[in-house]
Formats: structure tokens, C-alpha cells, sequence
């Protein structure tokens, strides 16, 4: 199984990293952490610089994930995605794995936010972690994600195991 690892700024071409990625012979594409704002910070003591970047969040719905999904589709690699999520009351810092289908194979919400900083000090925290068999060139894979401080607890690398995952995909 390979994997391509993508160092990108927010405002490049996904699409075209995808297709680097396929063609390059990769199963799956993974981005780095929050791609979707390019992990920004606020001053946490500035409302009003976290209110705007509250409103760069983005729903599972929206054209910025959809442009992945179109992507893993196009060239039948999976694809591991990142982004503010859209929450109530606080965003997430979320990663979801795309199959080669276009659809949503995972979707994790950060669990162990840094809280002694902004952008995540603002960020709600996710409830678990869950694995996806997905099928590679080598054969099914069991797949587990984890976001960036997630590694650090013990409790994250367990519960993937326990739950079967023979790969832990880390967005950091």
C-alpha cells in the first residue's frame, strides 16, 4: 500500500494533488491538519477575529469537501481531508477519509484539542475514534484516523486497536 503525504497551502489545487497522488501509484492521499484555513490563528482576546474565523468553517456538505470527493472519484484513490467543521456551539478540527466511491468512509473529530492556543482553543472536541476497511492494491486494509495532539494520549492508539485498525492515518 502507498500513501501520499501532501504539504499544501490552502489555497492550492486539491484536485491536482489527488491526481499527483493516483498517478503516482498512491492508495490514499492524505492532507495536513485544518487544510481548509491552513491551520490559522486568532487573538484569542479579539471576539471579533474569532468570529471570523468561526465563519470559515465548513459543513460535510459544502463545495470545499465536495472538491475532494470529486477528486477521489476521478481518480479512484482514497483520501484523507481536513477541515474546520462547521458545529454548534464550536467548530471541530475534523479529518474524514473519502473512498474511491466519493463517499465518506470516516469522519473524526479531533478529541484531544490543544486548548492552551488558538485556532483550537475555540474548537469543540470530538467523542472517539472509529476504524473503515478499505480496499487497496495489496487487499483490504483496516484504517483508523487520529488528528495531530490525538497520538499522544494512549487512550486514541488503543481504541484503534481494539477496534481492529492496522493503520493509523495521523493529519498533523
Amino acid at each position: 500500500m502507498k500513501t501520499a503525504l501532501i504539504q499544501q497551502l490552502e489555497d492550492a489545487n486539491a484536485a491536482d494533488l489527488i491526481r499527483q497522488a493516483a498517478d503516482a501509484g498512491a492508495d490514499i492521499a492524505v492532507f495536513p491538519e485544518m487544510v481548509s484555513n491552513g491551520y490559522r490563528a486568532f487573538d484569542a482576546s479579539d471576539p471579533a477575529a474569532e468570529a471570523a474565523w468561526r465563519t470559515g468553517a465548513q459543513r460535510l456538505d459544502s463545495p470545499f469537501i465536495e472538491q475532494f470527493r470529486q477528486a477521489a472519484l476521478d481518480h479512484c484513490i482514497h483520501v484523507v481531508a481536513t477541515f474546520l467543521e462547521a458545529g454548534d456551539p464550536d467548530p471541530f478540527n475534523t479529518a474524514v477519509l473519502i473512498d474511491p466511491d466519493g463517499r465518506i468512509a470516516l469522519h473524526h473529530r479531533k478529541v484531544h484539542i490543544c486548548d492552551f492556543d488558538s485556532p483550537e482553543s475555540a474548537c469543540g472536541r470530538g467523542r472517539g475514534f472509529e476504524v473503515a476497511t478499505i480496499d487497496t492494491d495489496t487487499g483490504p486494509v483496516t484504517v483508523g484516523l487520529m488528528i495531530c495532539m490525538d497520538r499522544e494520549y494512549p487512550d486514541a492508539a488503543a481504541t484503534l486497536s481494539a477496534k481492529g485498525a492496522e493503520i493509523v492515518l495521523v493529519p498533523n
